[in-house]
């Protein structure tokens, strides 16, 4: 951990992460599998979702329909030269893939309480900007599942710019099912 005490990588900041009493030890453990390899990730942004992480993660009945779960994650990170436009202000892409990231977290986390495997694709990925975060901004992103069918999922973001206290982003993410079926697990 870093001289402040504050998680550095994706497994540190799950077992620190704030959650509710829905999120069981077991659910937590499970998070930590499902993304304990980031930092062996070696693809698209690498640095970047090493660097978004999950600080709390909750679960509740959804208000209007109490026979339905829904998630809910808050995620940190601090804007880096690497995540910026030539103007210093954080990349409408690596916005969109903090959306992308941030969603299919809460999605996951759903997904494991409801005794599913986390097998889906993106299907539309709507992002609206509203301000821009520049260098050194700290970022706080709000994911919240909307609604998790058989076969499609759908979740929404907020990225607020804690330093300047700003919302810098909303998007909406849909998933789908995934046809491709995981590996068989070795029985050794």
């Amino acid at each position: 951990m870093a001289s402040e005490d504050k998680p550095v990588t994706v497994k540190e900041a799950l077992r620190a992460a704030k959650c509710n009493e829905n999120v069981t030890e077991e659910l937590r453990e499970q998070m930590i599998m499902f993304m304990g390899d980031i930092p062996n990730y070696v693809g698209f942004a690498q640095t970047v979702s090493q660097r978004v992480l999950t600080t709390e993660m909750y679960l509740y009945r959804r208000e209007e329909e109490p026979n339905k779960w829904e998630a809910k994650t808050i995620s940190e990170c601090v804007v880096t030269p690497d995540m910026t436009n030539y103007g210093g202000m954080m990349h409408g892409g690596c916005t969109s893939y903090i959306v992308d990231i941030c969603t299919s977290v809460a999605l996951a986390l759903l997904q494991f309480h409801l005794g599913k495997v986390p097998l889906n694709v993106s299907q539309a990925l709507n992002v609206m900007f509203h301000t821009p975060a520049p260098t050194g901004a700290k970022l706080k992103i709000i994911s919240r599942t909307i609604v998790s069918g058989s076969r499609i999922q759908s979740t929404q973001c907020e990225i607020y710019d804690s330093t300047n206290s700003r919302l810098v982003a909303t998007g909406t993410h849909t998933k789908m099912e995934t046809s491709i079926k995981p590996p068989p697990q070795s029985k050794l």
